[in-house]
């Protein structure tokens, strides 16, 4: 056995130790000092546990037993994308499943369009044998993708799956989870466990694995949905995401406590405090706008992170444009009026865009009808309407610019958002991929992520409006950059001077300098070797 005192590894106030390389009479030792299983909260995956010192004090007395302060740094697991390799281009998929299958936790850091679903799918049809049950949880429009991308690798597989998505109540979802045969892999958006009845219904089945697709949506601690994440009890716990994190470093709090690298309760103070400095604002709340102690957090995520990069895939290049218009008279007059409104004690008025009519109670409404008038602007609306020729995509937040565009567009268009049945998704998806249709109108929530196949028709994209991070705006964008695509794509970026446009893209860009500082890890030196 091998043990090491990490210098910062995990917070130096939890003093923890670390062990690796050891036969199986440690975790028989460690079992025999508590009361519950060792496989639950301190276990790190890859045969690495966290003991406390009381424990060690008791293990260190074991024969052979030694601390060695040679071991390196955790480093992640780093698959390199090689089209040339013997097993061809997707061989890092099998190599990274493999990898998965010996953790119990695991962060697939994928970039976008490399294959994080097929790669867990492939690690779930070898670990299918021994289970009873597994869940993949994320966004309701991710569940489509993950059927079809079974049915298209492993049709034998695919009975397997069941989507719990299909709109039904959370007594027939449970009666379904109940009744479902052994193996079964249930598809279930994460809002749905926030349900407590429905929680206890999945852990009553033994669960082999939980897959969090888009692991990002459990950064709010203290949201339901993150809790009852948190509440689903399994053997191993695989996290999946291009952008792990959106606004803040500290933000790794909720994903590394659900991975069970660190604890849960009672750490998320300490976290800030030592990864963050913390300044009053004006209301006197604790803010925290600047971060710390960056290559102990590096030393955290590399445990349990699988990481690859699509450069080696060969793809195009992708460019961005920006194209700014000057003020537009009708939208300046609109904003004038929003603006004088936000001065009254009471809000109370009414705003037409494009024929429609808005009501603002409030400041919050003010806000939103700002957003969406800039989302509207006749100069972009006429923009879009010129592209006359090639198949596009079009972006936005929000579902009226969207609608209003398909009211011109005619024949020409089909609507991708929340309001839209999921039977006329799929429709609407597999007429522009067919060439029926030429322009796909799509909410960046309802879209943005797990949206493959319009890469295969488009390579223009255009945003009407600022998403509210970069990882949200590549995302998007790499729904058209990403394998299968064959031309250079080209990401339209509209802005209308003197609206919100230039503050949200401006805002965007700085935030995502604080995120680049604390979250990209330069791999290309490192091999595929872990530390641990």
């Amino acid at each position: 056995m091998i043990a090491e005192r990490k210098r910062a590894s995990f917070i130096p106030a939890l003093n923890s130790i670390y062990l690796s390389d050891f036969g199986d009479e440690v975790p028989a030792a460690i079992k025999s000092l508590r009361y519950k299983h060792l496989g639950g909260d301190k276990y790190l995956g890859n045969r690495v546990w966290e003991v406390s010192e009381e424990e060690w004090k008791y293990l260190e007395h074991f024969p052979h037993t030694f601390i060695d302060h040679g071991v390196g740094k955790p480093s992640p697991t780093v698959f390199i994308i090689d089209k040339d390799s013997e097993g061809g281009l997707y061989y890092y998929q099998e190599e990274a499943a493999q990898e998965l299958m010996k953790r119990t936790e695991a962060l697939l850091f994928f970039d976008t369009g490399t294959g994080k679903t097929r790669t867990s799918l492939l690690a779930l049809s070898h670990l299918s044998r021994d289970w009873d049950a597994a869940i993949v949880v994320g966004e309701a429009n991710l569940s489509s993708g993950w059927k079809e991308q079974a049915q298209k690798h492993f049709p034998g597989f695919s009975d397997r799956v069941l989507v719990l998505n299909d709109g039904s109540s959370i007594p027939k979802r449970i009666k379904m989870i109940q009744q479902a045969e052994k193996g079964t892999i249930f598809i279930l958006n994460i809002e749905s466990v926030r349900n407590k009845a429905l929680v206890e219904a999945l852990n009553d089945r033994n669960l082999a694995v939980t897959v969090l697709d888009e692991c990002q949506y459990i950064i709010g601690t203290s949201a339901q949905q993150t809790a009852g994440m948190h509440a689903i009890k399994s053997d191993f716990r695989w996290a999946l995401s291009a952008t792990p994190i959106l606004n803040s470093p500290l933000e790794w709090h909720s994903l590394l406590a659900w991975l069970r690298v660190i604890p849960l309760d009672g750490m998320l103070t300490r976290f800030k405090e030592y990864y963050a400095f913390a300044m009053r604002d004006q209301f006197g709340r604790w803010q925290y706008t600047s971060f710390r102690n960056q290559e102990d957090l590096e030393d955290l995520k590399n445990l349990v992170t699988i990481r690859v990069e699509k450069t080696g895939l060969g793809l195009p290049p992708r460019y961005i444009q920006q194209v700014e218009f000057e003020e537009n008279e009708e939208l300046k007059k609109l904003l004038k009026e929003i603006k004088r409104e936000k001065r009254r004690d009471e809000v109370e008025a009414t705003f037409e865009i494009h024929g429609q009519t808005f009501e603002a109670d409030n400041l919050s409404d003010l806000f939103y009808i700002e957003r969406i008038a800039t989302a509207s602007v006749t100069d972009k609306i006429d923009f879009v309407l010129r592209q006359k020729e090639e198949p596009m995509v079009v972006v936005s937040s929000f579902k009226f610019p969207l609608n209003y565009l398909h009211s011109l567009l005619g024949e020409e268009s089909v609507l991708y958002h929340g309001d839209i049945s999921k039977e006329d998704r799929d429709k609407a998806k597999k007429d522009f991929i067919d060439g029926k249709k030429r322009v796909f109108l799509m909410t960046r929530k309802s879209g943005g992520t797990g949206l493959d196949g319009l890469q295969e028709r488009a390579s223009i994209m255009i945003f009407l409006d600022a998403p509210d991070n970069e990882q949200q705006f590549n995302q998007c964008a790499d729904r058209l950059h990403r394998i299968r695509q064959t031309k250079s794509v080209f990401i339209y970026i509209l802005k209308s001077k003197g609206s919100l446009d230039t503050f949200a893209w401006d805002n965007m860009e700085e935030k995502q300098r604080w995120v680049d500082r604390y979250y990209k890890v330069q791999y290309e030196e490192m091999g595929n070797e872990t530390g641990l």
